[in-house]
């Protein structure tokens, strides 16, 4: 029997390599993956070796769990898997296996350990494992092998009530209704572990680990056509996030974070912006210029200023929750300037027009530990005017 240990961000292999080489044995015969969570983001990066065996293979997802998503069930039905919900009627009792599995007539592949079906479980947690190759020429191994795929094929019979197959949109559309899956683009941040409102949630560095990054799948929202019906199930809303119990959309994702965002200064005789440009970031197919005046900041009372030499400024402000690595500091009234002018050379070469001024919310912001890390904008999903910064590694 061959093994290998996985410690993901420790060890130099990631659970997306041991996903891979359990999903490209040779002369596969079947691949059965079983998770508690799935994600479109982690789905997309085994993508390519799913469809050569989409036909082969069964998908098994919990539900109820804040986690798993309306993509990814969207996802593993276009590629054709068979695709079932593991539904345990409770939140406190979650479906928490992560198996993944191949077989063909000499042996089984076998990944068993923490690893969910999402990015983070796939490539940047840390996450351990263990992957085996059971040979089926020995009779123990084989054994071992097959109970394994007994078990897993045996879930819908035992559980009828709990086990759902997936074969269609409005399936997904039904469980996304009754709050069991989440749209992967609107409920995205956590519920900050505690409060606080001084720097403290930065005095530790985020861990550096041994992870090698891949291309994230970026999700669209979900948006089946059945969501707008009233929904008459008695079951419980899908998770709200933020201190207060806000929902929030994903609106914006900056590029790394450097010294001008985070407004530290490169020596003791540079004196820092104070704000931050708003450009491109993570947007794809939008003309960021525009983007966040008339869009993400429409809502918002913009004046304009009224002083000599600078009336081609529009202003405004607007309440911003910051959290940060997952402690939430507060909320500050923080203003936004938009440069209206079309005919500047900022404007000519793509640059930003928007800006957001960090005013006292800086001493959470400037830390050199942030250097390189990602920036998360939300919007609030009730109240227009709201919005939230989420730093996380």
């Amino acid at each position: 029997m061959n093994h290998n240990i996985l410690l993901q961000g420790i060890t130099s292999d990631s659970h997306c390599d041991a996903v891979e080489r359990v999903l490209t044995i040779s002369n596969l015969k079947s691949a059965t993956i079983s998770v508690a969570y799935m994600r479109a983001s982690g789905l997309a990066l085994i993508r390519s070796h799913l469809e050569a065996i989409a036909g082969q293979t069964t998908l098994v997802a919990g539900v109820r769990n804040g986690v798993t998503t309306a993509q990814a069930f969207e996802l593993g039905l276009e590629l054709g898997c068979r695709l079932y919900a593991f539904d345990t009627g409770s939140r406190n009792v979650v479906y928490h296996p992560k198996i993944y599995m191949s077989r063909n007539n000499e042996l089984s592949r076998v990944l068993i350990g923490s690893a969910n079906l999402t990015y983070g479980g796939l490539v940047e947690n840390v996450e351990a494992s263990v992957e085996l190759d059971l040979d089926h020429s020995e009779q123990s191994q084989y054994q071992h092998a097959s109970r394994i795929q007994r078990e897993l094929d045996s879930l819908a019979t035992t559980y009828p009530k709990h086990v759902t197959r997936i074969i269609d949109e409005q399936a997904i559309a039904t469980l996304f209704d009754n709050g069991k899956l989440l749209d992967e683009r609107t409920v995205v941040v956590s519920t900050p572990l505690t409060g606080s409102h001084s720097h403290e949630a930065a005095d530790v560095d985020c861990i550096r680990l041994d992870v090698k990054r891949r291309p994230r799948h970026k999700s669209s929202p979900y948006r089946s056509t059945l969501n707008s019906r009233p929904s008459t199930s008695t079951a419980a809303p899908g998770p709200v996030t933020g201190k207060s119990g806000t929902r929030w959309s994903d609106v914006w994702q900056s590029n790394p974070l450097t010294r001008r965002a985070l407004t530290i200064p490169r020596s003791s005789n540079t004196n820092p912006t104070g704000s931050m440009l708003l450009g491109k970031g993570q947007l794809e197919n939008v003309d960021h210029r525009h983007h966040f005046r008339d869009v993400v900041f429409a809502e918002l009372d913009w004046k304009r200023d009224t002083r000599a030499g600078s009336n081609h400024m529009e202003r405004a402000s607007a309440e911003f929750e910051f959290i940060i690595r997952n402690v939430s500091l507060g909320t500050y009234q923080l203003d936004l300037s938009h440069d209206t002018r079309t005919g500047s050379r900022t404007y000519r070469q793509r640059n930003s027009m928007t800006s957001l001024h960090w005013g006292e919310a800086r001493k959470h912001i400037a830390h050199e530990q942030f250097l390189g890390s990602q920036l998360l904008l939300y919007k609030s999903l009730d109240d227009a005017r709201r919005f939230l910064i989420e730093i996380d590694n």
